[in-house]
């Protein structure tokens, strides 16, 4: 592929070079002027200022990824507006930013077709702006609106802070509201990203049924199979998916013979979840399909330690693998993310097909475009819809309102202790003027944070009461 030169052919050259710059964190102190008595950062410029935020703010890869993916797209709409400096933006740029987003020029779309082409390019071991880039894949949805403005503004809040801007123009602008619709899948307040019971029914009928008609081989066929049960039981993201392993089952702690998975989420984050009959069958079949020997899960007491031999007769030990592994492979790695999600996609849009041509199967025509535009995180809300439903119909419950009183008692339970905590009269409140400093720093510290999860509008006033006492 050549290179074009010609900035006719190439409209977004010069927005990805600077891109590259800001990314790269190389400086050009040519730009605006600052209140150095203010500024709590060394930054003389756009570039190094957004390139200290996503050093400081952004430390995990995929938060990295997301946040540079939106500044690539406000880059691109400042160049468009001719705006040089974060110091020009207005409320009237963050309003019109919005409706950017959801309706792009067709030329600054790759499609949802085909994977988007990356930023650059490698040419002679050193990094190219990449002709075929786009900024969009396709217009973003309301709610895929709101994620990225919320991304631009806390990028601006982060650096009023830091005192190199005098002020926040999102803070001024109201986030997108999705226009009411008459579907039946979603409340005033409902998340549209989620896959409602008769498209989950529908997949199920054509996992069990479609197999002829979606002319694919019998290996592809078990993987999308397993995939989609693996995601539906676990209520997993996609990401915990490429990290969950034989050694992530144990029996559970409780006492009682359930086996039970350890979904290991962001960060620190862990989840225990059943790991029932169903998923272990659908595990087995998957097993059977990839030619891997059967094993029978041992039901361990603890966690394998990270220090002991894996056994090597059982085959690869990652729960989603890929098609190249058989019986004679004994490790493998798994998944990537981006495979697991081009898989569920291509599954979604296969039964798409399949209902409109099985007449067993009747979806509204709402459903068949979730289905069109689903993707594996819907799964997870999907799951967590259907269990507030079965919840509400074991309770027998006539509005949802009345289950979520029982939700409610945890975080009663919660500031009910808090009180406990705070009332000077009680022993750990005397308990804790015995201590010195540094303890009672660490522990008001730990119980702001509670406080700020359970009424942040209060934090400020308890704040200083704590520090008056």
């Amino acid at each position: 592929m050549e290179i074009q030169d010609s900035d006719s052919n190439w409209p977004l050259k010069m927005v990805q070079h600077q891109i590259m710059a800001i990314e790269e964190n190389k400086s050009n102190p040519a730009l605006s002027r600052l209140d150095t008595d203010r500024l709590l950062i060394d930054a003389s410029n756009d570039r190094e200022a957004i390139a200290l935020y996503l050093l400081i703010r952004c430390q995990k890869p995929t938060t990295l990824n997301t946040v540079q993916r939106d500044l690539r797209k406000f880059a691109v709409f400042m160049h468009l507006e001719n705006l040089r400096s974060l110091r020009e933006v207005k409320v009237e740029h963050c309003q019109t930013f919005q409706s950017w987003l959801m309706a792009p020029a067709a030329e600054l779309c790759s499609g949802k077709k085909c994977r988007p082409p990356g930023l650059t390019l490698l040419r002679a071991g050193r990094k190219v702006p990449n002709p075929e880039w786009k900024p969009f894949r396709a217009p973003l949805s309301p709610v895929s609106t709101n994620q990225t403005v919320d991304k631009i503004k806390a990028l601006f809040t982060w650096l009023v802070n830091a005192g190199y801007l005098s002020g926040n123009p999102w803070t001024l602008i109201k986030p997108v509201t999705k226009a009411k619709t008459s579907t039946k899948d979603e409340t005033e307040d409902g998340d549209p990203r989620e896959l409602p019971l008769k498209c989950i029914q529908a997949i199920l009928h054509f996992l069990d049924h479609g197999k002829e008609f979606s002319c694919v081989e019998t290996r592809r066929f078990a993987q999308w199979r397993w995939l989609f049960h693996f995601y539906l039981y676990t209520a997993a993201r996609l990401s915990s998916g490429t990290t969950a392993t034989l050694d992530d089952i144990y029996r559970n702690r409780k006492g009682h013979n359930q086996l039970t998975l350890t979904v290991k989420g962001t960060g620190i984050r862990r989840k225990d979840v059943p790991w029932i009959p169903e998923l272990e069958a659908e595990y087995l079949r998957y097993r059977s399909a990839l030619g891997l020997p059967v094993i029978v899960i041992k039901k361990a007491n603890r966690r394998r330690q990270v220090n002991d031999k894996l056994p090597e007769d059982q085959g690869p030990r990652h729960l989603l693998l890929p098609l190249k592994v058989d019986a004679s492979t004994k490790t493998s790695k798994p998944l990537s993310y981006h495979s697991i999600h081009g898989h569920i996609v291509d599954l979604l849009r296969k039964v798409r097909e399949w209902a409109i041509e099985c007449p067993d199967i009747k979806l509204e025509s709402w459903e068949l475009a979730i289905l069109e535009d689903a993707t594996g995180h819907w799964i997870r809300h999907g799951t967590a819809t259907l269990l507030g439903i079965h919840a509400k119909s074991q309770l027998g419950h006539s509005s949802t309102k009345q289950t979520e009183a029982y939700q409610a008692i945890e975080a009663e339970q919660h500031r009910h202790r808090l009180r406990y905590l705070m009332n000077p009269d009680e022993p750990p409140y005397q308990g804790l003027l015995n201590e010195d400093l540094e303890t009672r720093l660490k522990w008001l510290s730990r119980l702001m944070s509670s406080i700020d999860k359970e009424n942040p509008d209060a934090l400020d006033t308890i704040w200083a009461e704590f520090i008056s006492e």
